[in-house]
């Protein structure tokens, strides 16, 4: 389990320093989703466009994300990104 999963299953701060850090170690997901994702689409379809959309959801998914409730954060961030 990564660092980052074990410290959001608990009580997630609003220390700056610690969103920038979850979602810095969650950007190598993004990143793999993006992979994905892409093989589907057209290639009219930007890979960039599609990362800077993946990456905005992660942010959002870090600062929305409630521990409280019964689920893991990748599986709330998917649906973000």
């Amino acid at each position: 389990m990564a660092l980052a999963q074990r410290r959001t299953q608990k009580v997630v701060p609003k220390d700056p320093a610690y969103r920038d850090q979850l979602i810095t170690e969650y950007l190598p997901y993004v990143k793999r989703i993006v992979q994905r994702l892409a093989v589907h689409l057209p290639s009219t379809v930007d890979v960039d466009d599609l990362m800077n959309v993946g990456v905005i959801g992660l942010i959002q998914a870090v600062d929305r994300y409630d521990p409280r409730r019964d689920n893991k954060f990748m599986t709330y961030a998917i649906f973000r990104i």
